[in-house]
């Protein structure tokens, strides 16, 4: 009877909190596609289960938010360093990296032109034929 006893407790209580250990040190190291079980008659033993479930869905989301957020930070990057009518870079951005090249340590890095272009009587070109006009002036000038 002790035999039987120490074997149905080592099945009932003590395997599923060996198998819950490996399931949340595995979602830990970023396993997230663990197979969870469903099937314990153990009320107790099921509600850490389906702790540890939940435990793994909240991860797979918060991953997916990692991601959106690199994502995100990397348009918003974009976007604060770029001309949205010309996509070039804004003043700031251009003196940043115009900066980071002349202090370049390789000599043919620092090899720069620059061309820079005026619009001649640009105001007069918005006011005559309207502003879609003198940004699709912009943008061919960009090009």
């Amino acid at each position: 009877a002790l035999a039987w006893m120490t074997i149905s407790f080592r099945r009932n209580v003590v395997g599923p909190f060996v198998n819950a250990t490996r399931l949340i040190d595995g979602i830990a190291r970023g396993n997230l596609s663990v197979h969870i079980p469903t099937d314990f008659a153990r009320r107790e033993i099921r509600a850490m289960f389906d702790a540890i479930r939940v435990l793994r869905i909240n991860s797979i989301e918060r991953r997916r938010l990692e991601v959106e957020r690199a994502h995100l930070m990397q348009e918003l990057s974009r976007m604060a360093e770029t001309d949205p009518l010309t996509q070039l870079l804004n003043r700031r951005a251009f003196e940043d990296r115009a900066g980071a090249m002349c202090k370049s340590p390789q000599p043919k890095a620092r090899l720069i032109a620059l061309i820079m272009f005026d619009i001649d009587h640009f105001k007069r070109i918005n006011d005559t034929y309207g502003h879609a006009v003198g940004d699709e002036a912009l943008r061919t000038v960009a090009r």
